[in-house]
């Protein structure tokens, strides 16, 4: 289940550069999502690998 929400461009544009040193592509042309990982860091790291993985065969792109 989830929530959709509209968020504001220009504040996900400033925060993305300023926390993660990245450049949001243009309005419309990306997508966000949320994704709770385990606590225990060998669980975390297998968890991320798969999602990105998953996301890759889906040909998209994580970024953070």
């Amino acid at each position: 289940a989830g929530i959709l929400i509209s968020m504001p461009h220009d504040f996900l544009a400033r925060v993305v550069k300023e926390d993660l040193n990245l450049t949001l592509p243009a309005q419309g042309n990306y997508g966000l999502g949320n994704v709770f990982l385990p606590t225990d860091v060998s669980q975390r790291e297998h968890c991320k690998k798969a999602v990105e993985e998953i996301a890759h065969q889906q040909g998209l792109v994580v970024q953070g």
